[in-house]
């Protein structure tokens, strides 16, 4: 049975077994290889692709083409075919087998068990106590969070655990174990190292043989870099090890890497701190912090400080929003009215306003924020403003009745009203809070403890960097007590914000998000693709000579919710930027080179807005190019 989509959708039962699909293109209902009887309501079929909706299910692809399988809730079992498959479990302790094929397995959250099978394939356990088995072939495993046990068994594999606690055994083969690093917690365990054949790569960008210490341990060695300890290897003893059983990334780039952050606290007098991390094509992570945590206490920055992310909350959000579409709870060409319809009475175009328009900023809808009537009641008593709960039809209340901007989907108009929108239909589609739904999708897959939806969510309050801000224009900058109260954070102070811009997180845990979007472990390909080129050209009429760009973009189109686009001399880009009041963040991402970067800023402005984008943006932008002039040889 098809929906109005086009796509093909079975039913939930205890057990659904496939066996073969063919592109959706080709679909019908005789030639669809169905081998279950199923009603037509819990999985969903294009384009190669199975989505497992609700329960336990058992999804198989085809063997003589390139599967796309998501279990997604319940205990599923994901078989591949011969092909280069990816599967993709979801919630629940899930089972993926990848046949033939280099495949990619995604375990999501949950206990997972992944093995790879023939191939060169790539498994990452993401979230929960995870077992991985690469089988034959040159194989790359990363555990992800949680304890896991990984295997490498034949070939020359990649072993990686970022976040420590791991259990690593190469097998066979010449094997890199990459260990410690910003995001490490506690030492890996690894238990088959052989010297002149393995090799241990130190994940931490700056790390260099002299930093290196070594403690015998019943029988083996504790490794330890600038004194934290990355490593047990078992039946090794210290004396063995020498500076050709270690890799390291660049130590320079990250010396410069520092010296461009802290170019950017001199560069602004008004900043209080910042923290950045960058992702290396190596696989190398750096992690930098400047400056203040607060500015009564002269605490400084570090691994721990939670920074407001703005609108980097954005392409999460979308990321929710495209899920659900995949999962079939909603269409993208669904109309405001469909899903909010006392909101939507309200809105001029509410009843043809499209959930695509929303997340691409097409729908016509003037922002809330850029109205008379709010920036009234902000800059009068901005204290008084912030110091409540502010509910979304409150917020929504200021475009009530307001002119469109324009026709819906006719051109691209920013607007923070679009995003508090969305994050209500997800809450209608899915019966629970915005909240939930980010930390059952997207923060506990990937083992984010530092990440919050602040309107929500509890805040820590010992880690929120304090924020200082001139929100009356008297010429004084002073500190905004109400946003670092933990109440108030979590309750009033980011409400206005809502789901266009109230996350709150670390550096490491804000890039550890873009990685996993970039680099679809959330959304099946065609869909990622589909969140990137559904877009709108953000230069459309500018002219702009090769060159001449300040910044350097040559080319920028706005997606579903996330930028994509070109700078010179760096090739091409995804990214999102975002502002609250005294917070500013950038976050990209380069597909070519395997580059991730991000920046997390404290500092005022007048405006509470722009200089905190261009600030983190300048900065991404010099780490990005320096990190790309490092590695310029490096293959992509």
């Amino acid at each position: 049975m098809y929906d109005k989509q086009g796509l093909i959708r079975v039913s939930a039962v205890k057990q659904i077994s496939f066996e073969g699909l063919t592109p959706m293109n080709s679909m019908s209902s005789t030639n669809c290889p169905l081998t279950a009887t199923v009603n037509p309501d819990s999985l969903r079929a294009d384009r190669g692709s199975l989505f497992g909706l609700a329960g336990n299910d058992t999804l198989r692809g085809a063997s003589r083409q390139a599967n796309v399988l998501f279990g997604n809730e319940g205990n599923d079992t994901l078989r591949g075919g011969r092909q280069d498959d990816g599967l993709n479990g979801g919630a629940g302790n899930d089972r993926l087998f990848g046949n033939r094929g280099n495949d990619r397995l995604v375990g999501g959250a949950g206990d997972d068990y992944l093995s790879g099978g023939k191939g060169d394939d790539r498994l990452k356990g993401g979230a929960g106590n995870d077992q991985l088995f690469g089988d034959q072939g040159n194989d790359y495993l990363d555990g992800g969070a949680g304890f896991d046990l990984l295997k490498g068994a034949k070939g020359n594999d990649t072993l990686v655990d970022y976040d420590g606690g791991d259990r690593l055994t190469g097998g066979e083969g010449n094997d890199q174990f990459w260990v410690g690093g910003a995001l490490s917690k506690s030492a890996s365990s690894i238990t088959d190292f052989k010297i002149g054949q393995d090799k241990i790569r130190v994940s931490r960008l700056g790390a260099g043989f002299e930093n290196l210490t070594f403690k015998d341990n019943n029988g083996g060695t504790i490794v330890f870099d600038a004194g934290q300890a990355i490593a047990e290897l078992q039946g090794v003893k210290a004396t063995r090890l020498k500076a050709d059983s270690f890799l390291f990334g660049k130590v320079e780039l990250a010396k410069t890497l520092q010296a461009n952050l802290d170019q950017s606290l001199l560069d602004n007098p008004n900043a209080t701190g910042l923290a950045a991390v960058t992702f290396a094509p190596d696989g190398s992570v750096w992690q930098g912090f400047t400056g203040l945590v607060n500015r009564e206490t002269q605490a400084p920055v570090d691994a721990n400080s939670v920074f407001g992310i703005g609108s980097i909350t954005k392409p999460i959000v979308a990321t929710v929003v495209l899920q659900l579409y995949e999962e079939g709870k909603l269409n993208l060409n669904d109309t405001l009215n469909q899903w909010v319809p006392d909101l939507a009475k309200n809105i001029t175009n509410g009843d043809r306003v499209t959930i695509r328009q929303l997340l691409g900023h097409t729908s016509g809808i003037p922002s809330y924020l850029e109205q008379p009537k709010a920036r009234a009641q902000f800059f009068s008593d901005p204290k008084a403003f912030f110091n409540r709960t502010i509910p979304a039809q409150e917020l929504l209340s200021f475009v009530q009745g307001k002119p469109a901007l324009g026709e819906p989907g006719a051109a691209y108009y920013y607007s923070n009203s679009n995003y508090i929108l969305l994050g209500e239909i997800v809450e209608k589609a899915t019966g629970s809070t915005l909240a939930n739904q980010l930390r059952s999708r997207i923060f506990e897959p990937l083992g984010l403890n530092q990440t919050f939806y602040a309107p929500q969510e509890a805040v820590s309050r010992g880690n929120i960097t304090r924020t200082y801000s001139d929100l009356d224009s008297d010429g004084k900058i002073t500190t905004a007590d109400y946003l670092n109260e933990v109440d108030e954070v979590s309750k009033k102070g980011l409400s206005w914000a809502a789901a266009a811009g109230a996350i709150v997180s670390t550096a490491a845990e804000t890039a550890k998000i873009g990685q996993a979007l970039f680099q679809g472990e959330f959304l099946s390909p065609s869909t990622l693709q589909l969140m990137i080129s559904d877009n709108f050209d953000l230069l459309a009429g500018v002219n702009r000579p090769p060159g001449s760009a300040p910044d350097g973009i040559e080319r920028n189109f706005y997606g579903l919710g996330l930028e994509s686009g070109s700078i010179a001399g760096i090739g091409n880009f995804l990214r999102h930027n975002g502002a609250t009041i005294g917070w500013g963040s950038e976050l990209t991402y380069l597909p070519d080179r395997n580059i991730t970067a991000t920046v997390l800023a404290s500092q005022p402005t007048p405006t509470g807005t722009s200089e905190l984008e261009d600030s983190s943006f300048i900065t991404v932008n010099k780490n990005i190019r320096s990190t790309v002039q490092q590695y310029q040889f490096q293959p992509s």
